[in-house]
């Protein structure tokens, strides 16, 4: 089409603004482009920041390698069904879809379970050349992987893994990036020797033309000959006899994760401020022999270390006997070393871990999304805050709450490495029969069917009708992780999010253009608020999920598959410790009160305080009954927002004693932040203070750390418990009568200023 119009812009530059040009107009159409761009990267005990190839990491025997992987939408075409494998350096290794020889001179075994992005789901396999057709690999000449949800043991014996999205799309302008950790050998060839990583992946285009498939350029890592400052580490072995001494041979445990932390500024081990420096696990030492650890190249610092020791095993007794060298160092009750100062070029090879072996049962609870009695799902799923309870079977081999007795109860929780839904009953009797209980949370509709799928691994255990599993008895030694349960909850077509940001005024407003950005990685967990109290109990726990780059934003997240009801958004704990997202951060005050988020006011900070805890007020979300103004869909609320500043938690005091369920009965008490515990803040004017010190016990989790407060067991203080114990100026009673009001009183001890 044609037209005439002035150049009032001088568009020809002749200095005519008068003059007349004439116009036409044309339609082009621009062609969708789908293109995916990748990369590995490494980081290991040599260098400083991640190098990609064609550089080389660089490390040191037994020291950590850090793979990252990265996948980014840089065309307009959405992607989906994406798949990765990855298969790890191995001698005689080869590529992924690329079948020629890698040529890796050492293996690298991994540390932890791989932690895949939001919404994926994770597979391991021990084989080192997997049939891997999904990604364009080979179909021949390979070895079956039998791909698993559930990690093997021991985790050295994993050589593949593959990560699936489902129904996860990566939209223009998108990435999903994740790192795992492995460590190197104690023995390794000369320095220049390489092991070489690589992954492939392949993904089909959203509008049906056909897939992108690669295979990035493999990332090297060889033996450093960087000059090694200081070190330390150095055994964990079974302690047979219990006596706390290395005095029992060859008996080396392998396989023990195992955490190195630096002294935050404050001073103390075992507070937020503690620096994750790095991880690790026991393996076999330059001669052979099990039960080996090493942390290379370290600065001159104070240290401390923490063990996991595994499900069959306790600690041992610590400090025995005056010599270092052969003792266990590690707190039982924490798995903790107290701090060491490591001086520059020194080596500690006295930080030892003593084992006790017993037999223990477990393991996990979960989601079963799709109804199949598979733990087929997302790690996403694990659910936390499940009452589990443990029987010892009365001899008829039925399990029956009237007639068999209760032992022990605990609560679902986080793992050592951070996945949700796990428990453990340790230290158990060999030869007694024993059943365990899980109790459905409220949120939960029914327990999935049992014994489905062909592998008890995998499977739900517990009864449709009662929770009840089958009666096992345990060997010696034995750790039996397969007494599981599978949960069904309602879904819908519902989804709430969306937006975790810095909020640089504190004005609670998030303003991009102002420079405010997200905060990807930051943890949220969800809560039905089926009492509708506002709070979000132990028992309506509904999974988790983490904020991403989501079509170019920063700091997205998203629950889906919601039915109607009242929700709670809540920020993980764990984000404000050193190293993770939120570290030195706080909810924002601008907007406060906090904001309801069924305001629909998209942009402003959700976030409220109670206690520990940053959460939201209850989101209700309703069918085709929410906002339209974020995304014109009136099934998603996405105006659920946290804005965060800089500025520091404020700490509080929880009760002593373990939370194993909701409410309180003999052996049950309510000292959780998620079940309404009993707290107080410290440092506030007026807050209780009894005895000479308080250790701020968090009330997130129970176990060891909630028993920690009573022992001053690496638990941060405030204060001097010079007694080891935080309460210790208080006075009682031994017991109180059955049935009578209780009398006692409380006594301030001399030089504690006064009971406040």
């Amino acid at each position: 089409s044609g037209a005439s119009q002035t150049d009032p812009l001088d568009l020809d530059g002749d200095g005519d603004t008068a003059e007349t040009l004439c116009r036409e107009g044309e339609t082009i159409n621009v062609a969708p482009i789908a293109q995916l761009i990748s990369s590995k990267a490494a980081q290991s005990v040599c260098n400083a920041s991640f190098v990609l190839p064609p550089a080389t990491g660089e490390s040191l025997p037994g020291g950590e390698i850090l793979y990252r992987l990265r996948v980014q939408n840089v065309g307009t075409v959405p992607m989906q069904n994406f798949t990765l494998i990855d298969i790890l350096p191995e001698i005689g290794d080869t590529g992924v879809r690329d079948t020629n020889p890698r040529n890796s001179q050492f293996p690298v075994n991994l540390v932890a379970p791989v932690s895949p992005p939001p919404g994926t789901s994770i597979f391991y396999s021990t084989a080192i050349n997997p049939c891997r057709g999904e990604v364009g690999g080979p179909t021949t000449g390979c070895t079956a992987p039998n791909w698993t949800t559930v990690a093997p043991t021991p985790l050295s014996s994993v050589r593949s893994f593959k990560v699936e999205f489902g129904a996860r799309v990566i939209n223009p302008f998108d990435f999903v990036e994740f790192a795992f950790p492995l460590h190197a050998p104690a023995v390794l060839p000369p320095p220049g020797q390489t092991a070489r990583n690589s992954f492939a992946y392949q993904s089909a285009r959203a509008d049906g033309i056909g897939n992108l498939a690669a295979e990035p350029q493999a990332v090297p890592v060889q033996v450093g000959a960087c000059t090694v400052t200081s070190s330390l580490g150095n055994f964990v072995w079974k302690d047979s006899d219990g006596n706390g001494l290395q005095d029992d041979g060859q008996t080396g445990v392998n396989g023990v994760f195992v955490r190195l932390l630096k002294v935050g500024v404050d001073g103390i081990a075992g507070t937020l401020d503690d620096e994750p420096v790095n991880v690790g696990s026991t393996q076999n030492d330059s001669l052979g022999n099990p039960g080996w650890y090493q942390f290379p190249n370290l600065d001159p610092d104070t240290y401390f270390v923490c063990f996991s020791p595994p499900a069959n095993f306790l600690p041992t007794l610590a400090d025995v006997g005056g010599n270092d060298a052969i003792d266990s160092d590690g707190n039982p009750l924490t798995a903790c070393t107290a701090p060491v100062v490591l001086g520059a070029g020194e080596d500690n090879p006295t930080l030892d871990f003593g084992l006790v072996q017993a037999a223990a049962l477990g393991d996990y609870v979960w989601a079963d999304r799709n109804g199949n009695g598979v733990q087929d799902e997302t790690p996403d799923f694990g659910i936390n805050g499940v009452t589990v309870e443990l029987y010892a079977d009365n001899g008829d081999g039925i399990c029956a709450v009237a007639s068999d007795a209760l032992v022990a109860n605990t609560l679902t929780a986080d793992d050592a490495f951070g996945r949700s839904g796990y428990y453990v009953f340790p230290d158990l009797i060999p030869a007694q029969p024993y059943c365990v209980r899980f109790l459905r949370p409220s949120p939960a509709t029914n327990f999935t069917g049992p014994n489905l799928g062909g592998n008890d691994t995998l499977d739900s255990d517990a009864s449709v009708a009662s929770g009840l599993t089958q009666v096992v008895t345990l060997a010696p030694a034995e750790y039996n992780d397969s007494i599981d349960a599978g949960l069904v909850f309602a879904s819908g077509p519902l989804a709430l999010g969306d937006q975790v940001w810095f909020d640089g005024n504190n004005n609670g407003i998030f303003e991009p253009q102002a420079g405010e950005v997200g905060i990807d990685n930051v943890l949220l967990d969800l809560y039905l608020d089926f009492d509708n109290d506002g709070n979000a109990d132990t028992n309506e726990y509904l999974g988790r999920t983490a904020t991403q780059t989501n079509s170019g934003f920063s700091g997205r997240y998203r629950f889906g598959n919601l039915a109607p009801g009242n929700y709670l958004v809540v920020v993980e704990a764990g984000n404000f410790a050193f190293g993770q997202p939120l570290f030195g951060r706080t909810t924002a005050t601008g907007n406060d009160p906090a904001a309801d988020p069924d305001d629909d006011f998209n942009g402003d900070d959700n976030g409220r305080l109670l206690g520990p805890l940053t959460l939201t007020l209850p989101v209700t979300l309703t069918a085709a009954g929410e906002p339209t103004s974020e995304d014109g869909d009136n099934n998603t609320n996405l105006t659920v927002d946290f804005g965060f500043i800089v500025g520091a938690a404020a700490v509080f005091d929880f009760g002593d004693l373990p939370d194993a369920g909701v409410g309180t009965a003999q052996t049950n008490y309510n000292t959780l932040v998620s079940d309404n515990g009993a707290q107080h803040q410290i440092g506030v004017a007026g807050s209780p203070i009894l005895g000479t010190c308080v250790d701020a016990d968090s009330g997130l989790v129970q176990g060891l750390s909630a028993r920690d407060d009573n022992t001053n067991g690496g638990a941060p203080t405030v204060g001097s418990c010079l007694a080891g114990n935080d309460e210790d100026g208080v006075v009682g009673p031994q017991s109180f009568p059955a049935g009578s009001p209780p009398i006692f009183s409380i006594t301030a001890a001399p030089g504690t200023n006064a009971c406040q």
